[in-house]
């Protein structure tokens, strides 16, 4: 979605031949948006195919893959793919300042020479993602509807421990301790196939690696802490069924005094409108906590915000996007300050916020939390969001595969890195393995004992 920007913007024009302009705008048109639209964003399709974020409600039906593992593309695709990848790259990609150690001349040079000699599809797949992992961001990435990528499993870090947070494999119990991939260490196993994982940290990229399945062999063995060996085979064909989860939930922990909004995604504008239904059933509390653990983003949830935040409070983030075809044709950048003015036309909110959120809060989940940051507006509970918002140039070929380009960089308002780092919190909890056996939440025990205060 187009943002609707409220006040006035100053933009800053870098390119090669010219002097930093500060201009005053009236009127600027750009093919940009707040946040990814559900249907596109990279992280949400990852994690659908993966089999593990959408309740059976709402979770997306991709094509399932037909296609051998050896099914080849032509010489003339092979090129003129690899060509039309490299030059979107070029054109759109934000964030160079992210990877300053890339040497993306040399990177493009060595993906087109050998996405030339690859025969297999499959390996032509791999050739693109390794190239859209030397990117670091979780806004560009590749996919290829033939490419198997459902483990059905959530295996995150936990301290020094890799381990099961999410499982709809038989044998595989959430708090399960994996050790090995195939007998080596998993963190053997994520050094060597991290170059084909798209993310914008170290941190996020840990936690995608179990959601990639085709970084895995098409059947392999985990070893669990308790000594057993489980086998996997990467697809849909196996995986347990999804609970029913609503994607938007709301009760009453403490009737009158304590509300529960947890809210899965923002993938369909119908899961905001049914927030601000519960914010409003909720408008007599005295606290409500608002639950966006594991929400991927989508459309970015303005009138959630106003609905929460009240009056006449100006939001803003230092954003910049690349114009090298919008104006000059050179490498150039366009930098400004996005002012949004939230009035919700109705009584909005009064009662305390109290966020829940993970390292998998991320995209237009983080543009509903910076205003409510800035604002002083809410405490946040848990661990740093994901770190990565702005809607991607988005491409798709008619063979199955597709990819985006992070087309806009957005910093926090005093000018520091905000991709990759994420919302911090202001109360950090983090589960044990005993909280995840136990089926314990720490973080909202801790935001209702917080509500007290």
């Amino acid at each position: 979605m187009v943002p609707r920007v409220l006040g006035d913007l100053r933009f800053a024009v870098r390119s090669a031949r010219c002097r930093p302009l500060v201009l005053r705008a009236v009127v600027l048109t750009l093919t940009l948006g707040l946040g990814a639209s559900a249907a596109r964003s990279p992280v949400v399709r990852a994690a659908s195919a993966a089999g593990l974020s959408f309740t059976a409600a709402e979770r997306p039906r991709p094509q399932q893959s037909q296609a051998l593992p050896e099914a080849r593309l032509s010489a003339n695709d092979r090129i003129a793919l690899s060509e039309k990848i490299v030059a979107d790259i070029r054109t759109w990609f934000s964030h160079w300042k992210a990877v300053p150690s890339l040497d993306f001349a040399k990177a493009a040079a060595d993906y087109l020479a050998k996405a030339r000699t690859v025969e297999s599809r499959r390996d032509f797949d791999m050739a693109t993602l390794e190239l859209f992992g030397q990117l670091h961001n979780s806004h560009s990435g590749f996919y290829d509807s033939q490419l198997d990528t459902a483990t059905g499993l959530d295996v995150r870090p936990l301290g020094q421990r890799w381990v099961v947070f999410k499982s709809r494999r038989e044998g595989i119990r959430v708090g399960d301790e994996v050790l090995t991939v195939d007998g080596r260490p998993v963190e053997a196993f994520f050094q060597a196939q991290r170059r084909y994982l798209c993310t914008s940290s170290d941190r996020t990229d840990r936690v995608e690696l179990f959601r990639r399945g085709y970084v895995f062999p098409p059947t392999f063995e985990l070893g669990l802490g308790d000594g057993r060996q489980v086998r996997v085979t990467v697809g849909r064909a196996g995986l347990l069924p999804l609970k029913d989860v609503p994607p938007v939930e709301g009760r009453w922990l403490e009737e009158g005094r304590l509300a529960y909004l947890r809210v899965g995604s923002f993938s369909k504008r119908e899961y905001e409108t049914e927030a601000i239904a519960q914010v409003k059933r909720f408008q007599s509390a005295q606290a409500l906590i608002l639950d966006l653990r594991s929400n991927l983003g989508g459309n970015t949830p303005t009138r959630l915000a106003k609905a929460l935040i009240g009056e006449g409070f100006r939001s803003q983030w230092v954003e910049s996007t690349t114009l090298s075809t919008v104006m000059t044709g050179r490498p150039s950048f366009l930098q400004y300050l996005r002012t949004s003015l939230f009035v919700h036309p109705g009584v909005a909110f009064r009662g305390r916020i109290l966020v829940l959120q993970d390292v998998a809060t991320m995209s237009a989940a983080e543009d509903l939390m910076m205003p409510l940051k800035q604002a002083k507006r809410a405490t946040f509970i848990g661990a740093a969001s994901h770190g990565s918002t702005g809607q991607p140039h988005w491409h798709e070929f008619d063979n199955g595969m597709s990819f985006r380009v992070g087309a806009k960089r957005q910093l926090m308002l005093d000018g520091t890195r905000f991709e990759g780092v994420g919302i911090p919190v202001d109360v950090a909890v983090a589960p044990t393995v005993e909280d995840l056996r136990e089926g314990r939440d720490p973080v909202l025990a801790r935001a209702i004992a917080e509500s007290r205060r």
